[in-house]
């Protein structure tokens, strides 16, 4: 009988059990149409496109189960995952602290609440909700994998590469934490045992885009760049993930200054999905590096139009602005992503940065120290500071910033922020204050070559 619905459902749920569900959307559609007071089919619905990244679309589906059940504490769990694939924090954590309402502790939810802390930069928080759900469920390997994450942004790569043991021996089919480690060896600059990690995660999983996103980068940091082209190549040539690896070219070709190229790839990426966001972004990034505003704007406009709120498109435009002399233009959407979600610490360096284009350095420091309120090691800001200083003739405060500046990436082990060094270079090209900035090159960052 065509019109029951129980065993239609009974096959959705093995069809998403055994990872086929996506072939079958058409089903869920179908059974909705039918009765739209099933819970478990918004939720499948929610999860098919959470699954595809369409994070947009699938709050909606998320929204609808908990109109019909306001005590579902997965589709709170999940909603607050979209949510934060979105860059809405606030909103995410929100929706992260009423599925805990409801059961704990929620596995689910433990985890998104995690990452959402690390987002935060409230990393010792994290690490305690981490240890609580790893006391209740000591054989998830995905708790050991994301708190190595968590080590990591508190520089202990001892605790992460413990951690990311400690999965693989629970599950060594499971490649994440692979990934995690190889990029902690690449820290350390241990090339083989990164490159054994990368190779095993992509073995385990070859559509896993992340495993080769990593490896390509750690290739491109060696200076083997034909290596990471020829990586991407083959898995396009294999049919993996063509759209998402043209991105990765483009990507490749745009940091080798070859934009042609990396335009070309992108539109590939695009003639395989015409909604795919992250290739007209990319696509976007390339065009105003020739120069060509109008069109990379044309493009990360259409973005917003499939979604209005996607930050990494937000981000682009105002930063496509800023870098071609537009600083209003790109505050102006700063502050538009402010009005979605005002937790993130970019946001106000990046509104620091266009007052110092503009000639406004005490608005700056103002901006630039909200940034640092966020993330007590947001070091692009802490360098808008010193120059700022720099520019407002008070060389002292300026050179007490520089220091403490060096000293905190030497301490957190970061490379030398290139900009900033780049920023005072810019300074005696001009003609400004061509002393001072000599001597904190010379005296603090060691750079001859002025």
């Amino acid at each position: 009988d065509s019109t029951l619905i129980l065993p239609k459902r009974i096959r959705l749920n093995v069809l998403y059990k055994t990872g086929r569900i996506f072939n079958n959307v058409e089903m869920v559609d179908e059974i909705l149409k039918q009765d739209t007071t099933l819970t478990y089919v918004f939720l499948l619905k929610g999860n098919i496109l959470q699954a595809k990244e369409k994070f947009r679309e699938s709050v909606k589906y998320y929204d609808k189960v908990l109109e019909l059940n306001p005590n579902y504490s997965f589709a709170y769990s999940a909603r607050s995952w979209s949510k934060y694939r979105q860059g809405k924090v606030a909103e995410a954590i929100s929706d992260a602290d009423r599925a805990l309402e409801k059961v704990t502790p929620y596995l689910a939810a433990v985890n998104v609440k995690a990452v959402l802390l690390d987002a935060l930069n409230k990393h010792e928080e994290s690490l305690q909700l981490y240890n609580l759900a790893i006391n209740y469920f000591p054989m998830q390997s995905f708790l050991y994998n994301n708190r190595a994450l968590t080590y990591l942004e508190i520089h202990n790569k001892e605790k992460a590469i413990e951690d990311c043991n400690r999965a693989i021996e629970i599950s060594p089919d499971y490649s994440t934490p692979y990934i995690t480690r190889g990029n902690i060896y690449v820290g350390l600059n241990e090339k083989s045992k990164a490159l054994n990690d990368f190779d095993k995660a992509i073995e385990i999983n070859p559509t896993d885009r992340f495993a080769v996103y990593s490896k390509a980068n750690a290739l491109l940091d060696w200076g083997e760049m034909n290596k990471a082209i020829k990586l991407y190549e083959e898995l396009i040539d294999k049919g993996y993930n063509k759209k998402e690896h043209f991105v990765g070219l483009a990507q490749i070709y745009h940091s080798l200054e070859k934009y042609d190229i990396a335009i070309a790839n992108s539109n590939n990426a695009i003639s395989i999905d015409t909604t795919y966001i992250d290739g007209y972004i990319q696509r976007a990034r390339s065009k105003s590096s020739m120069d060509d505003i109008e069109s990379a704007i044309s493009d990360l406009d259409y973005v917003l139009t499939i979604d209005n709120t996607n930050m990494a498109a937000l981000f682009e435009k105002a930063r496509v602005y800023s870098s071609h002399n537009k600083p209003d233009k790109s505050t102006a959407v700063y502050l538009r992503i402010m009005d979605i979600d005002s937790t993130m610490n970019a946001l106000y360096g990046n509104i620091g940065w266009n007052y110092y284009l503009s000639g406004d350095y005490t608005e700056c420091i103002k901006w630039s120290e909200k940034a640092i309120e966020i993330d007590k090691e947001a070091l692009y800001a802490m360098y808008n500071i010193a120059l700022c200083y720099l520019c407002l003739d008070d060389f002292e405060k300026s050179k007490e910033q520089y220091l403490k500046c060096y000293n905190l990436n030497k301490e957190i082990e970061e490379d030398i922020h290139d900009g900033a060094i780049q920023d005072l270079k810019d300074l005696i090209e001009k003609g400004s204050y061509v002393g001072n900035a000599k001597y904190i090159l010379k005296k603090i960052f060691k750079v001859d070559n002025m």
